[in-house]
């Protein structure tokens, strides 16, 4: 029987996943394409018409994507890992209800199939930012000499995670194939979309001064020139924007102590953390508070 289940199992794993993959491609294609516009959206005409864009392939991105783990796998690694647990979790459920004699009608009720369709949402989640990251680093991999860095813009309401918080509005500069913090020590980790599971953050491609591009600033008009100055905007942080929230939304955020030193202007938010990122345990923020 158990053999049958898993073939049943694996089989509409394959499909979803086979449904999933074509989806994604196309996405990638529609994120290469929206990325490329937003630096021709950016840009003024007389300068690309000295640096032009490059354009992605979407075929590309979508290769690329297929061929770089997310959260530790594949995407094909991870529709074999949850058929393989759905599999293991009715077969443990059948075997403890037939080893404790409870009735079939019950023992099929146990079978939580709950769970699986979290964890299949989840990875859907992930692989849609794995493939919009991937998109948007081909694009300004292709585009360096266009491309000064990167701003990680994080999600404004209280689901953000604690990682992203730390990194909302900080600056990167591509190295390579790396990504190195520009004028703080928090690390790029996995990235904007790819940082932890359903991860929500994006970045905001920055293009270079016209002088950065080797251009000489002369030869071009003063709207131009201001228009590439190679400043990055200012906009609300994360950190602004949680204060200004109820202390329910604090609460959920940051856990009722936090919130409290926050409320009480005790600690600010970039307090929390070390200045590598880390979330300081109770204890040691407590260590940090004035007497």
């Amino acid at each position: 029987m158990m053999r049958g289940v898993r073939e049943v199992v694996g089989d509409k794993y394959d499909a979803i996943f086979d449904n999933l993959e074509r989806q994604l491609t196309e996405f990638a294609g529609d994120e290469a394409r929206f990325n490329v516009s937003m630096l021709r959206v950016a840009i003024p005409a007389e300068v690309l018409a000295v640096v032009p864009l490059e354009s992605v392939a979407p075929a590309q991105v979508a290769a690329s994507a297929l061929a770089r783990p997310f959260q530790g796998m594949l995407l094909r690694e991870w529709a074999e890992k949850l058929g393989d647990d759905l599999v293991r979790t009715i077969t443990n459920t059948v075997a403890n209800g037939f080893r404790n004699g409870v009735p079939t009608e019950k023992i099929i009720a146990d079978v939580n199939l709950g769970t699986a369709g979290q964890n299949l949402n989840a990875v859907v989640r992930s692989a849609v930012g794995h493939f919009a990251a991937e998109a948007r680093e081909i694009t300004a991999e292709a585009n360096s000499d266009i491309v000064k860095c990167e701003v990680w813009v994080s999600t404004l309401d209280g689901h953000t995670s604690t990682m992203c918080i730390v990194r909302d509005h900080l600056t990167y500069r591509r190295v390579g194939k790396k990504m190195e913090p520009l004028g703080h020590n928090i690390p790029w980790g996995a990235g904007p979309g790819r940082l932890h599971f359903c991860c929500r953050s994006t970045s905001v491609m920055m293009v270079k001064k016209l002088s950065e591009m080797g251009l000489k600033p002369e030869d071009f008009d003063s709207a131009t020139r201001a228009s590439m100055n190679g400043q990055v905007p200012a906009g609300t942080t994360f950190s602004e924007w949680v204060v200004g929230q109820s202390a329910g939304t604090l609460e959920d955020v940051f856990g009722v102590e936090r919130a409290y030193l926050i409320r009480q202007g005790k600690v600010k938010v970039p307090d929390l953390f070390t200045d590598d990122g880390r979330y300081l345990t109770l204890d040691q923020l407590r260590e940090h508070l004035p007497e």
